[in-house]
């Protein structure tokens, strides 16, 4: 999301004082889409508004004295109605209007008649936050109190006061979701301990003592303590529509417009949105061993917070970032500024998670399998649709140089009407420990584990056509083997730990054009190990492993061994489902087909247990 962004005026008052439209002409060179007002400087305001026009500025808002508003809030609406601003805004409260004083209750009520008055006229009143507005009044923040008298008046948040009264910006967005149209972003610095003349620096005589006088300053976007991208983070997931930079006093040496400038081009470093920042959930073997390197690759995207129920392993993988960690994916989401969540947990974590997220207002990327069964998928698929979310599977085979290749001879229609497709991925003994073997908690053996790797390479190379029926046995033969010479994954245990789940399944896939695939999933068997996917059509066939093009040429028969280089699946498809979700248009493993490959799955255990072709 790119924001409009503003410049508030009287970070730049004595250039305005001087020159009204050499400044503006200045604003908009910088970069600047719109101005909040401080005041008129003198101008009348249809002459304000002629300089804007002029110029190609937005008046987005206009910050007006609350003592002006209640002198004369007909005049107040009729100027700033005439100048074209969108909001009026009241920006700063008298010592003696403030929470916790004498006039505050009054002060509630004022604001609510103006909030309504405002309103009526079609310019929405916001409130523009200091650090005072946050002390409690009977347990409350005042700013909550004020915002609670009145449903017409909406949050103009100042971050940096905010910061300054110690709470946490983004969360307190957040809460104000849909009544927060415009932001200011402002960065400051202070010192240990308590941060001096803040109200000084703005002309205000705030009784600090001389020892505090340099501990705070005011300063660029970038060059302060709070973290931008963390701020617009929470911006976009809470409606904000309007950025608006200010700065109260210039520092670092430079002038007020030369501080305009420096933020301005800071600002544009991070909007529009390059870089998605992830949640991860589940910091176990899945996340460790292949997502992790895969963020390590790329730049769209970026782990900024990890969750896991077991806190050391979360705490242990988060430190490795420098990232805050969690236990829970809705303690995440509430306390973490993250656009997106990765499920990397066991499978029976893969629908609450994501419903969590979806509700959360974060996107997805879910770990294969979906689910432990389709009604679970409908449950996140209604979830992520009511959210307006994105949703990928995360399968990385549909990331493979060798598999995108064929993908694209079946697209340019290379391989004809592809009818048959045949995967089998086989093990001899290589049954994992830990969870993977607990029905609760994994939903499936290999079919799950391992089989859906090559049952989704085969049917994304045919073209993803829609199943409608299989057959297939599932069975525990071997079983928890002991045999010797071997060794054994071990996956983490999981409470209760059982070893409940096949260790083979084989079938049949029917497809609604007329399409068959056969697969085999083994974690153990009296047969080879091996793992591969063929895919035949009217006009020539592929292999994936090795990549090889089987056809004709000329009236005879041609084999093709194809070259292509090894690429990291988890890299490109995180880089694939952060770039969808950042610029637009379709993931690669879209939510309807998750639902379709989970259809298969159940389908397939279904037909097992029964001795029966199951209809999909």
């Amino acid at each position: 999301m790119k924001f409009p962004v503003a410049l508030q005026l009287y970070s730049i008052r004595t250039d305005m004082e001087k020159d009204v439209l050499s400044t503006l002409k200045a604003v908009k060179e910088m970069g600047y889409d719109g101005v909040e007002l401080a005041g008129l400087y003198g101008v009348e305001p249809a002459q304000m508004k002629a300089y804007l026009n002029e110029v190609g500025l937005t008046p987005i808002s206009a910050h007006v004295p609350i003592s002006a508003l209640l002198a004369d809030t007909d005049k107040i609406i009729e100027d700033y109605k005439t100048v074209g601003v969108q909001y009026i805004v009241v920006p700063y409260l008298e010592e003696e209007r403030r929470p916790g004083n004498a006039g505050f209750a009054k002060c509630v009520e004022d604001v609510k008649k103006l909030a309504k008055k405002c309103a009526e006229n079609g310019l929405p009143l916001q409130y523009h936050n200091h650090d005072f507005e946050f002390k409690k009044v009977d347990g409350e923040y005042g700013l909550d109190i004020f915002l609670a008298s009145a449903p017409e008046l909406g949050l103009e948040l100042d971050t940096c006061w905010a910061a300054v009264a110690g709470v946490n910006v983004g969360k307190y967005l957040r809460s104000y979701k849909g009544r927060t149209p415009v932001l200011h972003l402002k960065d400051y610095y202070k010192s240990e301990g308590k941060a001096g003349k803040l109200y000084n620096l703005i002309g205000i005589d705030d009784n600090a003592s001389p020892e505090e006088e340099s501990s705070f300053e005011f300063r660029p976007l970038g060059k302060g303590l709070q973290d931008i991208d963390s701020l617009l983070c929470a911006a976009r997931h809470s409606g904000v529509e309007w950025i608006v930079i200010e700065q109260d006093e210039p520092s670092m040496g430079l002038s007020r417009l030369e501080c305009a400038r420096q933020s301005i081009e800071y600002f544009k470093t991070l909007n529009p949105q390059t870089t998605l920042r992830m949640g991860v959930v589940g910091a176990g073997n899945i996340y460790t061993n292949g997502h992790a390197g895969g963020y390590a690759k790329i730049n769209n995207a970026r782990v900024v917070a990890i969750a896991d129920i077991n806190e050391e392993r979360s705490r242990v993988a988060a430190e490795k970032l420098g990232v805050p960690y969690f236990t829970s994916v809705e303690e995440m989401c509430a306390e973490a500024e993250i656009d997106a969540v990765d499920i990397c947990t066991w499978n029976n974590g893969h629908a609450p998670v994501c419903i969590a997220a979806a509700n959360a207002g974060k996107h997805v990327l879910c770990e294969k399998p979906m689910a432990r069964s389709a009604d679970e998928a409908r449950a996140m698929e209604k979830a992520v649709k009511d959210a307006g979310v994105r949703f990928m599977l995360a399968v990385p085979g549909r990331f493979g140089n060798a598999n995108c290749y064929i993908r694209e001879l079946y697209e340019k229609g290379e391989l004809g009407d592809v009818y048959y497709g045949k995967t089998a991925y086989v093990r001899r003994r290589g049954t994992p420990t830990g969870w993977f073997t607990d029905l609760e908690h994994a939903g499936g053996g290999p079919v799950y584990d391992i089989g859906i790797h090559g049952i989704d390479a085969a049917w994304y190379l045919m073209g993803t056509p829609k199943p409608t029926r299989v057959s297939a046995i599932v069975n525990t033969k071997i079983g928890d083997y002991q045999t010797k010479g071997v060794t054994k994954w071990k996956g983490t245990p999981c409470p209760d730990n059982q070893f409940n789940v096949e260790d083979s399944g084989m079938g049949v896939i029917h497809f609604e054009n007329g399409a068959m695939l056969s697969f085999e999933a083994t974690w153990a068997i009296n047969a080879p190990d091996g793992s591969s996917t063929l895919v035949c059509g009217s006009k020539a066939g592929a292999t994936v492993s090795p990549l090889t093009i089987y056809g004709e040429r000329e009236g005879y028969l041609s084999t093709d061994s194809i070259k292509v280089l090894d690429n990291d699946r988890f890299a490109s498809e995180i880089e694939h489902f952060a770039d969808k979700v950042l610029n637009g248009g379709e993931v690669r493993y879209p939510i309807e087909q998750a639902i379709q490959m989970q259809e298969m799955l159940d389908a397939i255990y279904l037909s097992g247990k029964e001795g029966r072709e199951v209809i999909i």
